[in-house]
């Protein structure tokens, strides 16, 4: 999940040039702020399982990856006021949907993984193959349902960060940066770029 960062990133950066500041992220006011660190804790306990792992915990992923992007849309929802949000919170709800139609896994296909050189991640417990560290299950084309809002997107291995992501991520990376951009910015500064845009009375011939 690494290649996330990348847009946010960019976004700081270019808060920076438009003269906003890091500090002013910690001004930000996020309403039930538990919800985040409960959902990555169960992620990272149930969910990123390392190979070996016991068959209690294989058999609670899929609930688990269920469970914490229900938090994770009841989080964004309850923030949705903070821009950016509302995108992070559709891209979320995407990537839900295809995880739900998929048994409560994000499909990815053996050319996908192939493509991102990630092939060597692939596990296989009970016939049925998993990519180790990740929320993704492989499957075929043919067996994915909601298959374009799978992990069809890829970053080639030839990149320096490679991987595969779903057009919910795309979406989720958007929403982030914009919320690091525009929170960067003091209150000033955003209502400045806010008066800067033409009216409708200002644009008539």
């Amino acid at each position: 999940m690494i290649y996330m960062i990348v847009p946010v990133l960019l976004a700081a950066m270019v808060g920076f040039l438009h003269g906003g500041r890091l500090r002013n992220l910690a001004k930000v006011r996020l309403c039930a702020s538990w919800i985040p660190l409960a959902m990555f804790t169960l992620q990272l306990v149930i969910v990123l399982f390392p190979q070996g792992q016991s068959e209690l915990f294989l058999g609670l992923r899929p609930w688990a990856m269920i469970v914490t992007y229900a938090l994770l849309i009841a989080f964004l929802y309850i923030n949705r006021r903070l821009p950016g949000i509302k995108l992070i919170l559709l891209g979320a709800a995407l990537n839900l949907a295809v995880i739900l139609a998929n048994g409560g896994y994000m499909p990815v296909t053996r050319e996908a993984l192939a493509r991102s050189g990630h092939l060597d991640l692939i596990i296989v417990h009970d016939e049925q193959a998993y990519v180790l560290g990740s929320k993704d299950i492989v499957l075929s084309e043919q067996e994915t349902r909601l298959r374009l809002l799978s992990d069809v997107v890829g970053i080639p291995e030839a990149f320096p960060v490679s991987a595969t992501f779903s057009v919910g991520d795309l979406i989720i990376m958007a929403g982030a940066a914009g919320l690091v951009y525009r929170m960067m910015l003091s209150d000033s500064q955003r209502g400045r770029k806010k008066s800067m845009k033409p009216s409708v009375n200002q644009i008539q011939p």
